[in-house]
């Protein structure tokens, strides 16, 4: 699907369900995605996101399961609770500069997630955020100072499997850092 140049937004529940739905091309202009827009769309397996969007709302890919890559552009600034939970098949995720947080269930039971990037502006992922991500085996983190994480941030073997990789200059801060 691609849609009209004259969007500015993407309702709530725009193509909620819509299973048969496998991509779908936004333009230019839209600045937010409302709630549950794209929820459901078991079949979506690419979505083109446009610089100067800043909002993706909550659960709006809630369960695209045949999502597998998705690239988050630069002027987002929020993403919404369960945002892209249960997006199975995602398989690398770069969480772009101008997010500060990730919040709750974002990207809870992305299980096919083997590697993150978080930015240097991170300061929080809540509770949930990356938990059900059980093949995450690489986390790459920019920030100075270590964001907080939460005892549910991250399913337990993470802390033990994945490699967590920051800036050298940075490395005594995290091993001091109560994560």
């Amino acid at each position: 699907v691609t849609l009209p140049n004259t969007l500015s937004g993407i309702g709530k529940y725009a193509f909620y369900g819509c299973s048969n739905l496998a991509s779908v091309e936004i333009p230019a202009g839209v600045t937010s995605i409302g709630a549950s827009a794209f929820y459901g769309c078991s079949n979506l397996t690419s979505v083109e996101l446009p610089e100067g969007l800043v909002t993706i709302n909550g659960s709006v890919f809630y369960n695209c399961s045949s999502l597998t890559d998705i690239h988050l552009p630069e002027s987002l600034a929020t993403i919404g609770a369960s945002a892209f939970r249960g997006c199975s098949s995602l398989r690398r995720l770069t969480i772009p500069e101008s997010c500060k947080t990730v919040p709750q269930y974002a990207f809870e039971k992305c299980n096919n997630l083997q590697e993150l990037t978080l930015p240097s502006t991170c300061i929080a992922c809540y509770d949930y955020s990356f938990n059900g991500c059980t093949s995450l085996k690489k986390i790459n983190c920019q920030a100075e100072t270590p964001p907080a994480v939460y005892a549910n941030t991250f399913s337990s073997s993470i802390y033990t499997r994945a490699t967590l990789k920051v800036p050298e200059a940075y490395v005594d801060k995290y091993k001091a850092a109560n994560i």
